[in-house]
């Protein structure tokens, strides 16, 4: 063997463990955004929702988002998403907020037709469902509706039942207790909340001095806080009456039909979260019949979704793919 080929078949012999190396990992998860989308629900009216992830993963899962929140809240998920095959996950704009019509019947238990419906209309048969915070009620009203299309359940900083934790566990329970008592200095204030977040989304949202560390230390970040501007300014989009309207659906008794919620659920709680303490983590999972609660010490409202967003999506998948 000529010095020119015998110099060739050494530098391919010292590549070979790499190549083969590069051969055994697994491809890198398919990624693509669509910010808004849109259904007509039998009724009528639209639907709006986002969708990220995989397009051609058969692990379907749709997120509830929080008060204040709209469907961009799939953009916090990306990091996540990017790093799993095989998931997409939607997030709805329920009615009124963001760019889905009003439903002046809107209520916990007639959210799951209009999730039926997306599911129908996008030819979904079976699907995970996620809550954070004030969409925790929405997301197990969907699997107490739908148990044979609902795979499991992963619900972060979750609200609870306030005839369960009083009005004092926290300041959501605060927040929705007075909601439900003063509807209109509630949508006032939120609107006040909105206009500030709009004309300065550079700021440090007065709000949030009182949150958990982590919470603060998150929101310390100025990608951060631009991206909590949007998502409120999409999220009040039709103003602020159907916030302090879901709001005050939280004030209202709605433990009574949690017992009839059977999907395995998985409940992750920030030990330090001031919004949604552990004790409504806690009082959920001893309702709900197949729930786990895990507690994360020094996490918060926020922190929570962040740190720990591939948990929150792997625990809504089908067992097997976890």
């Amino acid at each position: 063997m000529s010095g020119y080929y015998r110099c060739f078949f050494l530098l391919a012999l010292s590549l070979l463990p790499k190549i083969m190396a590069q051969a055994a990992d697994p491809p890198s998860a398919k990624f693509v955004y669509h910010p808004c989308a849109y259904i007509q629900l039998p009724d009528g009216r639209r639907l709006a929702y986002a969708e990220a992830g995989d397009p051609d993963g058969k692990n379907i899962l749709i997120h509830h988002h929080g008060i204040s929140s709209c469907r961009l809240d799939v953009e916090g998920f990306f990091p996540a998403l990017k790093a799993m095959s095989g998931v997409r996950l939607f997030v709805l704009d329920r009615p009124g907020i963001g760019q889905s019509d009003p439903f002046c019947g809107k209520s916990f238990l007639s959210w799951p037709a209009d999730v039926k419906a997306f599911a129908d209309t996008m030819k979904i048969d079976r699907f995970g469902v996620i809550g954070g915070s004030g969409g925790t009620p929405y997301a197990l009203a969907v699997a107490r509706a739908l148990p044979d299309r609902v795979t499991a359940v992963s619900i972060a900083c979750p609200m609870a039942p306030l005839e369960c934790v009083g009005t004092k566990a926290g300041s959501g329970a605060q927040g929705a207790d007075f909601a439900l008592r003063h509807p209109r200095l509630t949508s006032f204030g939120m609107n006040r909340f909105a206009i500030a977040e709009r004309r300065r989304p550079d700021r440090f949202p007065p709000l949030w001095n009182f949150a958990a560390p982590a919470d603060r230390q998150l929101l310390s970040d100025p990608t951060e806080r631009c991206f909590l501007s949007r998502i409120t300014d999409e999220a009040f989009r039709q103003g602020p009456c159907w916030q302090a309207h879901e709001a005050a659906l939280l004030g209202q008794p709605w433990s009574c039909w949690l017992p009839e919620v059977r999907a395995k659920i998985t409940i992750y709680s920030g030990c330090s979260d001031t919004i949604t303490p552990p004790v409504m983590a806690n009082s959920l999972g001893r309702t709900l019949p197949n729930a786990q609660v895990y507690l994360i010490p020094g996490e918060g409202h926020l922190s929570i979704g962040r740190r720990f967003a591939t948990e929150i999506l792997s625990a809504a998948l089908p067992s097997k793919s976890r």
